[in-house]
């Protein structure tokens, strides 16, 4: 199946997406992981004005078509490319290695590999509310500059409020889910590895 060039979104960023899906594919990549999902909301300094979360969705239809089209075209299975199974925290990891010294070290760098992702999911937080924050003002500051009563009464009402709640629900879900999730895994973690080390 081809991709669809045309419509209001045929752009360089569409381009990008879909090549991005097709390289994740080929090099196994998992489709749609938190920090590719970060790029294409981040990277996007358009995501938070109004109509962007239809640009996006332009944007993840062309990362999914890619990534399917390069699996087509290699006969490989989605489950090779970075699917993994249900992930039980309290289960110690699969497969550890034979010797203690090595299964510390393992549990270390997992340990290593988790917090980084705390860190990047507390980043995400901070941006989204910096985002906010700056769509805010930039609205403020047009009125200011002239910009009609009614236009900007408009806006706010019909664009803003809208993102703006979005946004704030996003912040929180990061929080309550995604956060905690990972938080979980740390804490289960870190009991294993001191189980290996008594």
């Amino acid at each position: 199946m081809s991709r669809d060039s045309g419509g209001p979104f045929s752009s360089k960023r569409l381009d990008d997406a879909y090549a991005q899906g097709r390289e994740d594919a080929q090099t196994g990549e998992g489709r749609l992981s938190a920090r590719r999902m970060a790029a294409l909301t981040l990277g996007s300094p358009d995501f938070f004005l109004p109509g962007g979360q239809a640009r996006f969705d332009a944007r993840m239809r062309s990362y999914v078509q890619g990534y399917e089209d390069a699996l087509r075209v290699f006969r490989v299975e989605p489950a090779r490319h970075g699917a993994a199974p249900p992930v039980d925290p309290s289960s110690p990891p699969s497969s550890p290695p034979s010797s203690g010294a090595s299964v510390a070290a393992s549990y270390d760098q997992q340990l290593e590999l988790l917090s980084e992702m705390d860190s990047f999911l507390r980043t995400l937080q901070e941006r989204l509310g910096q985002a906010l924050q700056g769509y805010e003002r930039r609205l403020s500051s047009l009125h200011e500059a002239g910009l009609l009563d009614d236009y900007h009464a408009h806006l706010e009402r019909q664009a803003l409020e809208h993102s703006r709640a979005q946004i704030r629900q996003l912040v929180e879900a990061l929080g309550e889910r995604d956060l905690v999730a990972v938080r979980r895994i740390i804490a289960a973690v870190q009991a294993h590895r001191d189980q290996m080390r008594t």
